[in-house]
């Protein structure tokens, strides 16, 4: 019998690793959840979600662009956008786009936030990434 623990967005990565029969594992707690969301949104090219065209980002684009400021600006702006638009409860403080010391071809974000549940708001968190 599943528990009743409450759960509130499916997890990400995707992983099925949960003992309660569920399709895909969820996320525990509101603030997992937001940073699910968040990268759920990062990564969804724009025009993959039906019904919602311009959910996501356009950061397939610049997969095989030089990594020069312009570039890197305007993943910064693609990212800051699409947060403030299709995640409300997470509030972005700084998001830092820097190249790996080892590879000029590997980029890498962190984006510094608090995450909001209409009452209550975290302290700063961090999610790193390499895109």
């Amino acid at each position: 019998m599943a528990s009743k623990t409450k759960k509130y967005g499916i997890k990400f990565p995707f992983t099925l690793e949960n003992t309660e029969e569920l399709f895909l594992d969820l996320d525990a707690d509101f603030i997992a959840k937001a940073k699910s969301d968040m990268f759920h949104t990062i990564f969804t090219p724009k025009g993959q979600r039906y019904r919602m065209p311009n959910y996501g980002t356009r950061l397939i684009d610049y997969i095989f662009s030089d990594n020069t400021e312009t570039t890197m600006d305007a993943v910064h702006d693609e990212i800051m956008t699409a947060i403030e638009l299709y995640v409300p409860s997470v509030s972005v403080k700084d998001i830092k786009i820097y190249k790996s010391d080892e590879d000029d071809h590997r980029v890498f974000v962190t984006i510094k936030y608090t995450v909001t549940d209409g009452v209550k708001t975290t302290g700063e968190l961090e999610a790193n990434v390499e895109l």
